[in-house]
């Protein structure tokens, strides 16, 4: 969480030249990876265990429906960059008028990143945050004595 801030340090609205969009676009892919790496480890790790079926189907399919948008977000993102990249004009000024792919499709594109939060917040406030694990004391009641050292 600490690229958040290195975000919005660089002013991409106003200097779009290469090395400001990619001193913008690092840190924020590096947060997208984030939180995609932390739900992956929720869905490999922490599963929910201690709540109904209901709970379970449906914190499912908002999980992986979050991982698959967030990969094609992820990839959208790294594709502009290409393109952007290998647009003419940009080693010159760096003031090109660049109409990347979340330009042409802007009200495609508009609504995939609150739906991602979205998926992303309904993940979260659908699991349990419950871990599997025996109380101290439950090795007495089956019968096994505990061992002191």
């Amino acid at each position: 969480m600490n690229l958040l801030w290195m975000v919005g340090l660089f002013d991409v609205v106003t200097y779009h030249n290469f090395g400001t969009v990619l001193a913008h676009t690092l840190p924020y892919v590096g947060i997208q990876v984030a939180f995609l790496s932390f739900i992956g480890f929720t869905l490999l790790c922490l599963r929910p265990t201690d709540c109904g079926k209901c709970q379970q189907v449906s914190w499912y399919i908002t999980t992986v429906g979050y991982l698959l948008l967030q990969l094609f977000l992820l990839g959208v993102v790294i594709y502009t960059f290409i393109d952007y990249s290998q647009s003419p004009n940009v080693s010159e000024t760096g003031e090109n008028h660049y109409r990347g792919i979340m330009n042409r499709h802007s009200q495609f594109f508009s609504i995939l990143e609150p739906a991602s939060l979205a998926f992303r917040w309904f993940s979260l406030m659908l699991h349990p945050l419950k871990l599997d694990t025996k109380p101290t004391g439950e090795s007495e009641k089956e019968g096994k004595p505990e061992v002191e050292v």
